[in-house]
Order: C-alpha cells, then sequence, then structure tokens
C-alpha cells in the first residue's frame, strides 16, 4: 500500500487490534494536526501527526481487541500445511486445489495495490469537508448570487462542476512554524491535564479501597475499631456504654 498517493485524514479509528508493526503505514495516512486511536500490541494508542515527519504518541489504555486481519506473518506452517492436506479424500481434485488457493488469499489479504478513493465534493456532502473548504465554497456562492467580483462571471452550476474537482484540502491554509509550535504546546497541556487527572482519580480509588478494607477488618476487632472512629472524629461506643 503506497501511502503517498493516497489522500489524508483528519481522523482515523482503529476498530480491531492491529500488529504495531502497522502503526507507522496507518499513522501515513494523517493529515498534518490529525490523529490516529486504535489498538496495537493490546494498548490503546493515540497518535498525533504534527508535521510531516513527526509524530506523538499517547497511551490510553491497556486493552484486548479481536484481531483486525491476519497477515501473511501470522500464518503458521501449521496452517500451511493443514491447507496444502486439507480434509476432502480427493485432495488431487481441481475443486479442492481451488478451495486451498481461496484460502491462501484470504489469509494473506489482496496481492494488488490498494488505493483510497477521494471524496467528491457535492452539497450532500458539504459537511463532510473541512471548515476552511465549506467557508470558501459559501462565500463563492453567495458573492455569485449577488453579482459581485469573479465569481459572478459563472453560473452557480459551473462553480457546482468546479467544486467537484477540488480536493477536500484546496482551501486549506498551511500554518505558521509559530501556530504549529502553539498547536503543540495546547495538546501536550492537555495531555499532561489529562494525565495528572486519571492520577488524583486512581489515588482517590486506593484511598477508599484502604479505607473499606480497614472498616472490614475493624469489625472484629475493637481496638482498630475505636482507632477508626478516633480518626474520623466520632463518639467511643465504650463511652457510651459506661
Amino acid at each position: 500500500m503506497k501511502t503517498d498517493t493516497n489522500i489524508r485524514y483528519d481522523r482515523i479509528y482503529v476498530a480491531g487490534g492491529a500488529p504495531r508493526s502497522q502503526l507507522e503505514t496507518l499513522s501515513a495516512f494523517l493529515e498534518i494536526g490529525g490523529s490516529l486511536v486504535g489498538p496495537f500490541d493490546d494498548c490503546l494508542l493515540r497518535v498525533t501527526r504534527r508535521s510531516e515527519t513527526s509524530f506523538s504518541e499517547e497511551v490510553k489504555a491497556q486493552v484486548r481487541f479481536a484481531p483486525l486481519i491476519n497477515t501473511v506473518d501470522e500464518i503458521s506452517e501449521n496452517e500451511e500445511r493443514k491447507l496444502e492436506q486439507g480434509t476432502s479424500k480427493d485432495q488431487n481434485s481441481a475443486v479442492h486445489k481451488e478451495i486451498v488457493h481461496a484460502k491462501r488469499r484470504r489469509l494473506r489479504g489482496p496481492t494488488e495495490e490498494l488505493k483510497f478513493a477521494r471524496l467528491v465534493w457535492t452539497p450532500k456532502l458539504h459537511k463532510r469537508f473541512p471548515l476552511n473548504f465549506r467557508n470558501c465554497v459559501l462565500a463563492i456562492l453567495m458573492l455569485q448570487k449577488r453579482g459581485v467580483g469573479i465569481p459572478s462571471t459563472l453560473s452557480r452550476d459551473t462553480w457546482m462542476y468546479i467544486f467537484s474537482f477540488c480536493c477536500r484540502d484546496w482551501f486549506h491554509v498551511k500554518l505558521s512554524e509559530i501556530q504549529l509550535l502553539r498547536n503543540l504546546l495546547e495538546e501536550e497541556t492537555r495531555a499532561r491535564k489529562e494525565a495528572e487527572a486519571r492520577a488524583a482519580k486512581a489515588e482517590r480509588d486506593r484511598a477508599m479501597m484502604c479505607a473499606l478494607l480497614f472498616q472490614t477488618q475493624c469489625e472484629n476487632n475493637p481496638v482498630r475499631s475505636r482507632l477508626l472512629r478516633a480518626v474520623m472524629g466520632l463518639p467511643d461506643d465504650s463511652d457510651d456504654g459506661e
């Protein structure tokens, strides 16, 4: 799969467990500033493309997903031998050989080059295009309708036809290096705050579990029960009895 000839995406979600070796290939489909989220080797990762050559990676959680595909590396020698031997009585028949080849193609995946088709703009798909693209389309159509400037020299149908040839990043404004650094700082700040919030929640859960465990142990131990009530500021039961 050639990533340089395919279109890029702002968001990519991987719905099945993928090997770590596929992360670089899938990340190459990201637009600058885009994010990829998916399970790779039992880790839920979020990858953000910073520039043409740099990516940032963040581990969200430990997960377990069903495998996405079976690659050539995942086909063991035993599986190859089973496919060759088969279960049919007539193993030399042409039908059985065709089944073996079909199974092998299914496991190994397509051998032809895979290329994703470009999303063609239509009024129905207008919302699926970037904000800059949508704003420019609306501005051109408004000027054409009011008869102002160059857009008024062409009809509305002509502009609709022209928009269908524009790729989704046609009106994309390239960010300066300062803006890219600012976006990177915002992303790192957000990730740090999320990590701190997760750490604080884990500490609260740990303290709660320790308190529940200590309370359970104190039910059958009067000494620990008095200590717990003293820490919590509650009156001692022995004082009430006296």
